[in-house]
């Protein structure tokens, strides 16, 4: 499964080349705090997510190496006592 499996659609407001016109627009001596002037036009990403309701159940088989195995406690064998 990839992004393109889940993603509809994706809108970006304000992208850095506008970000740059805003800033040659906006620059000395209209302006003495570029970040001031960059919080006036924050780039934005709006993401569309698929509806996966429709899919039913997804199983997902993978395989993981285990860095540090777990194994349980020993247990007291009470009957050669």
């Amino acid at each position: 499964m990839t992004a393109r499996d889940l993603i509809q659609e994706i809108a970006i407001a304000y992208p850095a080349s506008q970000q740059n016109q805003h800033l040659l627009r906006t620059q000395y001596p209209l302006s003495h705090n570029i970040e001031a002037v960059l919080k006036e036009i924050p780039t934005t990403i709006h993401m569309r997510l698929l509806d996966l309701r429709p899919l039913g159940t997804l199983t997902e088989y993978m395989q993981v190496d285990i860095l540090y195995p777990w194994s349980s406690p020993k247990q007291i064998d009470l009957a050669n006592i």
